[in-house]
Formats: structure tokens, C-alpha cells, sequence
């Protein structure tokens, strides 16, 4: 992607999946944005990075491929076992 792409995609991203800061919301929002922003292909530099890993202290948007990988299925597992029924909302073919 070149820089005007990434910055577009960046401002429907920020627009069409906002990250709500607080509580339950936070998890779910920061989940369904890492979600479109992988599906998007935007480079993991340019990523929202709002989530913070407690194990190795990095924001999302500075890891490695791997840790971001493993961040991302941590955060889905959390959610799909504490709140099953958003998480099927967010991955309704894993239903």
C-alpha cells in the first residue's frame, strides 16, 4: 500500500470501526477494529495500536507480526469465553 492509500484506509477505518475506550466496549471495539484493519492489509505500523499487551508492554502497532498474531487470538479468546455472545456477533461463521 502507498501512503495515500494507507491514509484513506486509515480515516474509513477510524470512521466505520471507532474505538469506544471503556469497559466491555473497549475489548470488543479494539477486537472488531484489529479485525478490519487485518483484513484491510494496512501494515502493522499504521494500525490503530490502542492495545496494549500487559505481557510484553508494546502497543499492537509495534509488534512483530508474531506477537501481534498471538495478541490479536488472546484477545478474541478472552471475549469468546467472557462474553460468548459478542464474540459471535464479531465471527458469526465460528458459531
Amino acid at each position: 500500500m502507498i501512503e495515500a492509500e494507507i491514509k484513506k484506509a486509515l480515516k474509513k477505518l477510524d470512521e466505520e470501526f471507532p474505538i469506544n475506550p471503556n469497559g466491555v466496549g473497549a475489548l470488543v471495539t479494539t477486537i472488531r477494529r484489529m479485525k478490519a484493519e487485518e483484513e484491510v492489509g494496512l501494515p502493522l505500523i499504521w494500525r490503530k495500536g490502542s492495545a496494549i499487551s500487559v505481557k510484553t508492554g508494546k502497543r499492537a502497532n509495534r509488534m512483530t507480526e508474531p506477537e501481534w498474531n498471538k495478541f490479536y487470538s488472546d484477545l478474541c479468546e478472552n471475549l469468546k469465553r467472557d462474553y460468548s455472545s459478542l464474540h459471535d456477533s464479531l465471527f458469526p461463521s465460528n458459531q
